[in-house]
């Protein structure tokens, strides 16, 4: 907690730029999440049947007026749990129907508009001639959900840009004092260090925390904005799904923590000898003279082969590492959607759920 601290502290002389950052990252989110919102309502609304036929009507019809209209049901303007219990209770019929524009043979008055079979539906040569406010909704929405998609690439782009700037003023004030405390040292310690290892700290390790301020700072809040949001709209949405899936994150966090301590071993052993290498490169480019006059061309050779063999087997571990976290998350967002499916499909079925709500 105290580097995170001592990393912030090199942020503030710009904090400008990361107020404006989160800002415009916290708006980001909002779209990311009413996006897929978007969808669901384009589906529910406009494309998949609309109105279900009553076996029975609840005495309690009067508290949604734009839900009843004589023996049928606006299914979508109805609460997931109002809609479950209908269907338990056995007063939703298996008859659904389309919402149309004009009366035709085997229409239904509906409100101020008709409604037909999707059976009915189904026989007529031109249907879509009598879905006009359906696709109306759909290109209005459709068209909305584009405006956001291209409002969000623009504020990611702008995101992009400002933590650019972020990052690199924190880095060029990092890598001044580094190289003033640097020069402050005393001889004996540079006499114990390596240049190479020395470099490597100033341009490599210094670089890893430029990927800090431009990819991890802000983007866990955008994450941690969106998480929330996407569990308590899940949570609106269906609870019993959603606990069933937040069931998977125990398995998930333990992966992370697992990853975090393999990867973390990694890295430092990347790290560790890649600052060897440097180094050797150094003191061989500044010693070529020495070495060629004492004819150690081949040992130098075979050293460094060492060297970077430890290197490409330091790597090759780090890929290791990843190659079984990431097919572990993979794994666990696949089991996490089929579960999804199994469970809304049930839902759905038993109209606990709709089918925009799924997607």
């Amino acid at each position: 907690m105290g580097e995170f601290r001592k990393l912030l502290s090199f942020v503030l002389p710009y904090k400008k730029f990361l107020i404006i950052s989160i800002i415009v990252v916290l708006l980001s989110a909002i779209l990311e999440l009413s996006m897929p919102y978007i969808v669901k309502l384009t589906i529910d609304r406009y494309i998949t049947p609309q109105v279900i036929k009553l076996n029975k009507i609840p005495e309690w019809k009067d508290k949604y007026p734009n839900a009843f209209y004589d023996n049928y049901v606006l299914i979508y303007e109805l609460p997931n749990h109002l809609r479950i219990e209908l269907e338990k209770l056995g007063y939703l019929s298996n008859e659904r129907y389309f919402i149309i524009s004009d009366s035709i043979e085997n229409s239904i008055k509906f409100k101020n508009k008709f409604i037909i079979s999707v059976e009915n539906y189904k026989k007529l040569k031109n249907p879509i001639n009598l879905r006009k406010d359906d696709i109306k909704g759909i290109l209005f929405f459709g068209g909305l959900y584009l405006i956001l998609l291209i409002t969000d690439f623009i504020l990611n782009y702008f995101q992009i840009i400002i933590l650019t700037l972020l990052g690199q003023k924190s880095i060029y004030e990092i890598r001044t004092k580094l190289f003033e405390h640097l020069l402050k040292l005393p001889i004996s310690f540079l006499q114990k260090q390596k240049v190479g290892r020395l470099v490597t700290r100033v341009a490599n390790d210094v670089d890893a925390i430029n990927e800090f301020y431009t990819s991890v700072l802000v983007s866990l809040i955008k994450d941690f904005v969106i998480i929330i949001g996407i569990i308590s709209i899940m949570l609106l949405m269906n609870v019993k799904i959603t606990l069933i899936i937040l069931s998977i994150i125990p398995f998930l966090l333990i992966a992370s923590a697992l990853f975090r301590y393999f990867a973390r071993k990694a890295y430092d052993n990347v790290r560790r000898i890649l600052g060897e290498l440097n180094a050797f490169l150094n003191e061989s480019i500044v010693g070529i003279s020495i070495i060629q006059a004492f004819n150690a061309q081949n040992y130098m050779k075979i050293k460094f082969f060492k060297i970077n063999d430890d290197l490409f087997k330091a790597f090759l571990n780090l890929i290791y590492v990843f190659g079984i976290f990431m097919p572990l998350v993979s794994l666990g967002s696949s089991i996490a959607i089929a579960i999804l499916i199994y469970n809304g499909a049930i839902d759905i079925l038993k109209q606990g759920f709709t089918f925009g709500g799924l997607v």
